[in-house]
């Protein structure tokens, strides 16, 4: 897997995409979900803001997080 560093626009578009059921990609404006991405260095993890949830993914290979970063 590529980790948060190295992954192209195109590539992290994918993979958010694959958290979402295809009816719910025109809600979310990707790029701008992208932009506003908070990286949470300490923890590794990177938070993007979805339409109707946030979605938290390792920086070090755009795995899934299970659950808020601050309540593990």
């Amino acid at each position: 897997m590529v980790s948060y560093a190295d992954v192209s626009n195109k590539e992290l578009k994918l993979t958010l995409k694959q958290y979402l059921a295809p009816e719910h990609w025109d809600l979310n404006d990707f790029d701008l979900i992208i932009s506003r991405a908070r990286l949470i260095e300490e923890r590794n993890i990177v938070e993007f803001k979805l339409s109707f949830m946030d979605l938290y993914l390792d920086t070090r290979d755009l795995s899934f997080v299970d659950a808020h970063p601050y309540f593990s």
